[in-house]
């Protein structure tokens, strides 16, 4: 994970944590609220089985952001979580698919499918119902990579999605998944409306058509991807 906040790792683990409980403020834009949040715990949670632990102590009482921040660091550095670490941050996780906020929800679900938690999958798929389109992402994220088998006809269906984010991420999954017979299905993205899906649907047919190997006759992955 690349750092816009080098400035962090000069700052000590206890100082960090008194910004993720909301006991002081960066001082930072508040366009860059989030992103400055994300990095702290992050670094906090590379410290180890201590960070994580304080980390996690902070949940029942931290606001969106910081909640966000969070479970992002849990995935992030999951490398350093032990047994009992994975099995509370997949119960939060769970606990967290009910939550008003959509932001959470969606990224309580990109955790579960960071943590490979396939179980998981009758509370998400009823989520691609959902009136959030980034939940809707989410939940189509979750399938694509953990449920493939039932993915493909639902993100061909979330192709026709009158929400731009759930389009973007349906044509995203399906060239993940090197799904060709969709290629014919995403080309007329190609004009649509918003500049996003266009890009996503411009490097699909990249990847997916012709021209799409290189002289070995290997996958060329054409163009920058979004990290999800």
């Amino acid at each position: 994970m690349s750092m816009f906040f080098p400035q962090l790792r000069e700052k000590a683990t206890d100082d960090l944590l008194r910004f993720l409980a909301g006991e002081k403020k960066p001082r930072v834009p508040e366009d860059e609220m989030y992103s400055w949040l994300e990095e702290a715990a992050v670094q906090i949670a590379s410290t180890g089985t201590k960070g994580i632990d304080s980390l996690l102590t902070l949940v029942p009482t931290a606001d969106e952001l910081r909640l966000r921040a969070i479970l992002v660091a849990m995935w992030v550095e999951k490398e350093n979580l032990s047994p009992s670490q994975r099995t509370n941050v997949r119960k939060i996780a769970r606990r967290l698919l009910s939550d008003k906020r959509d932001l959470i929800v969606a990224d309580a679900v990109d955790t579960l499918r960071r943590f490979k938690c396939r179980d998981a999958a009758p509370a998400v798929v009823p989520l691609l119902n959902h009136l959030s389109p980034y939940v809707i992402g989410s939940a189509l994220r979750f399938i694509a990579r953990l449920e493939p088998s039932k993915a493909v006809p639902l993100l061909v269906k979330a192709l026709k999605s009158e929400m731009h984010i759930v389009r973007e991420n349906a044509v995203d999954e399906l060239e993940e998944m090197d799904y060709k017979p969709a290629l014919a299905k995403i080309k007329p993205l190609l004009k649509d409306p918003n500049a996003d899906v266009r890009q996503a649907a411009r490097t699909a047919v990249e990847n997916l058509g012709e021209g799409h190997e290189k002289a070995n006759g290997q996958l060329s992955r054409v163009g920058s991807k979004r990290v999800k």
